[in-house]
């Protein structure tokens, strides 16, 4: 049933992998035909990955409930066609790029480990920073990021993380004490999904990022637990969701109350987030996923990109008329 330009999917991996990878994370191998039937039904028609079939609640639903949700199958399509692959490759994706734009609102020294050429510059870098953070130049969902420890012989560092690399380096964010609360061991950030058109801009469902013990990163596709921020008043409005569906009143590790929580300096983040994207070349600021941090000195970005609405996940609302709108406006 599967067969031909089905078998791999968007985003990754074949049908029958993502299938077995979404049984075992949501459905404890409760398995049937008609089970499997639908779910390539929902991928064929609204571009459902097997994840987002449980995620979304599709297992429940009608298909009239179906065709509201936003699918990154969806959404990544409709981007590309107003944005364009290059455009984010250059824009988005290479990180170093990306802080070259908007290098005012980083506050963090930052480096580049690409070629030979940036040695120089790496050990300069180094001569100021004992610890570093280290991401993949073109990386995503927080994979392959680590902290370094800068050594005597830079040479032989540099070496090294040129061989695994190519690399962006940046000096540690020492994140305010509100947002340490929740888990020191990660930066805890906020994703405001943004859209800047001919109407203006526009914040459609932004959400809050809290990692988990021992994690540096708080993405949710390293274990970390995300709840819905209330775009007007900065509160969240929902409970902690990880991205296996598990709900969590409280944080896990840290056990502060989630729902209520207000995230500091809200009008200011929008104000940022705003400027951030005037700042961006046309048409790459129709839409952008941007991620902050809070510090004690306020607000600072970290990147931006085309990621997931995990808001989608936790209260089970489909947005795919409102961001269709915002695009097309």
């Amino acid at each position: 049933m599967v067969r031909g330009q089905f078998k791999t999917m968007w985003g990754g991996g074949t049908f029958r992998q993502n299938y077995k990878s979404a049984i075992e994370r949501y459905n404890a191998g409760k398995t049937s035909y008609s089970l499997f039937k639908d779910m390539v039904a929902c991928y064929l028609e609204y571009g459902a990955t097997p994840q987002e079939y449980f995620a979304f609640g599709f297992d429940k639903s009608t298909n009239d409930r179906r065709t509201t949700f936003l699918t990154n199958k969806h959404k990544d399509q409709a981007v590309i066609k107003v944005i364009g692959i290059s455009n984010r490759q250059k824009y988005l994706e290479d990180k170093f790029n990306f802080y070259q734009l908007l290098h005012h609102f980083f506050y963090r020294d930052v480096c580049r480990l690409s070629c030979e050429q940036d040695e120089s510059d790496f050990e300069r870098f180094c001569s100021l920073h004992n610890r570093f953070i280290a991401k993949p130049l073109n990386g995503q969902c927080g994979n392959g990021v680590k902290i370094v420890e800068t050594q005597p012989d830079v040479h032989s560092l540099f070496t090294k993380l040129l061989s695994e690399g190519p690399y962006i380096v940046e000096e540690l964010i020492v994140q305010s004490k509100t947002m340490s609360l929740w888990n020191e061991s990660s930066v805890n950030t906020v994703r405001l999904p943004a859209f800047l058109n001919s109407s203006g801009f526009h914040i459609l469902k932004p959400f809050f990022r809290m990692g988990r013990r021992g994690s540096i990163v708080d993405n949710g596709a390293q274990g970390g637990v995300f709840a819905i921020i209330d775009e007007r008043s900065g509160k969240l409005v929902s409970d902690g969701y990880d991205e296996s569906g598990n709900c969590y009143i409280y944080h896990p590790d840290s056990h502060l109350p989630i729902k209520d929580f207000q995230l500091p300096e809200w009008d200011s983040l929008l104000m940022i987030a705003e400027k951030c994207a005037r700042l961006m070349p046309k048409p790459v600021a129709r839409y952008i996923g941007w991620d902050f941090a809070h510090t004690a000195n306020g607000w600072v970005l970290l990147e931006g990109n085309w990621g997931q609405f995990l808001s989608e996940f936790v209260d089970q609302e489909g947005i795919k008329e409102k961001f269709d709108k915002y695009m097309n406006e």
